[in-house]
């Protein structure tokens, strides 16, 4: 076992066994419809038509914060190769103890610990364990701006690098809430066993109704669109996605 998977595996514990003794200051839990077409298969290199459901939790404490989330990926056709079933557990502990910095650029600093899971379509599934330096920054009006840097301890390929940036912000037009949220992951390249395996840039930015702003149910049911742009999608060089999708969003 690695260092990083010994450190991942530690970071979880310690966070499971604070969160017996921590200050909750909230948690938020939420399922997710996505329906879009232009689905890559980088292997085929043929699209399709398909549809997301996400399950996600996420939560804040005294220790730090932790997020997960599971995608259960399916194609329009059971051979189009797009089904998967795909899953994120993240654990941060915040170096501050949680008290951060007030009035400050950076509002927090984090030991960010990650683990992915997944089985794309005709293909082993995969472990892989992420760990490295996180920042919350103060920017005015996000709810919040993360920027990670991970060593990635790879289970199908050699480890690599990655930088991630998530963000949330929220914002009114004449009365209609919206918000703008998403992610970047960018991953160096390295190799596996069929030879290289291309540097990465995945990002699905967005833009949510408020609708049940409406009815004073803030905060709990959206619609709205993402695009899941994909370059070198799981490293296959030139295989680039863009999907436009559709989404429903309810907060438990």
């Amino acid at each position: 076992m690695t260092l990083l998977k010994k450190t991942a595996i530690a970071t979880a514990l310690i966070a499971s066994a604070s969160a017996a003794q921590a200050e909750t200051f909230w948690t938020n839990t939420s399922l997710t419809y996505l329906a879009g077409s232009e689905y890559l298969n980088p292997f085929s290199d043929e699209e399709a038509d398909g549809s997301v459901i996400t399950f996600e939790h996420a939560g804040a404490y005294s220790w730090g914060k932790s997020f997960s989330f599971v995608d259960i990926v399916r194609g329009e056709d059971e051979d189009d190769g797009l089904d998967e079933t795909y899953l994120e557990l993240g654990a941060d502990i915040s170096l501050t103890g949680g008290k951060g910095f007030s009035d400050a650029v950076i509002k927090d600093v984090y030991l960010v610990t990650q683990l992915e899971n997944g089985n794309p379509s005709g293909f082993e599934g995969f472990v892989n364990y992420l760990g490295g330096v996180g920042v919350r920054w103060n920017a005015p009006g996000f709810i919040f701006l993360d920027t990670n840097i991970y060593y990635r301890s790879n289970d199908a390929q050699d480890d690599n690098a990655q930088i991630t940036v998530a963000w949330g912000l929220p914002f009114n037009i004449g009365g209609a809430a919206f918000s703008f949220d998403g992610f970047l992951d960018a991953t160096t390249e390295t190799e596996n066993d069929f030879g290289d395996v291309e540097a990465t840039f995945h990002t699905q930015p967005q833009l949510k109704l408020d609708v049940g702003n409406f009815f004073g149910e803030t905060n709990k049911y959206y619609v709205g669109v993402e695009v899941d742009y994909w370059q070198n999608k799981f490293g296959v060089d030139g295989a680039d996605q863009t999907a436009v999708q559709l989404m429903a969003h309810v907060n438990f």
